[in-house]
């Protein structure tokens, strides 16, 4: 989100219940248009924004089967869709109406290639990220079975292991 705002993209975040700690977190890093799904009339908020029309964008980084649905929903017809989170279980899609009612864009997205690294420590030294208002918590390395532990939790966000001295 952070990326995407710095080139000049409008950022809507969108999250459910348990995703309070992230959504603030969002708002911190000066995410202004944050929706919790369940609460919000994030369809009519879109359709305003957009016209009508759909958003241009939607990343999914939940793996959320109802995130999915909501995503390809709000997008617009020759829209791209970009799927960063896993999807553990079997998902039911239309693709008569993604393929030709909408004919959207689906990219998968789990691996970086070494110019992304490059890129992106380039923008944290330019200050567009933030990476400290993602961390979570701080542990030693001796104890990744917590972070591990804590990772898995909604309220945590990232975890850092520190090499033990």
């Amino acid at each position: 989100a952070q990326i995407a705002k710095s080139l000049g993209a409008r950022v809507t975040i969108c999250g459910i219940e348990g995703d309070e700690k992230r959504l603030s977190t969002a708002k911190k890093l000066g995410i202004n248009q944050i929706f919790n799904i369940k609460k919000k009339g994030i369809k009519n908020y879109l359709s305003k924004l957009t016209v009508g029309y759909g958003v241009d964008v939607v990343f999914e980084c939940s793996g959320s089967v109802a995130a999915v649905e909501y995503g390809l929903n709000f997008i617009r017809k020759g829209g791209r869709y970009i799927q960063e989170g896993i999807i553990h279980q079997p998902i039911k899609l239309r693709f008569d109406q993604i393929l030709f009612d909408k004919e959207l864009s689906i990219i998968g997205s789990r691996t970086q290639k070494p110019s992304s690294w490059i890129k992106a420590i380039n923008l944290v030294n330019e200050g567009k990220v933030n990476l400290k208002e993602l961390v979570s918590d701080v542990l030693h390395l001796s104890n990744w079975k917590e972070g591990f532990r804590r990772a898995k939790k909604k309220n945590s966000i990232k975890i850092v292991l520190q090499p033990d001295k």
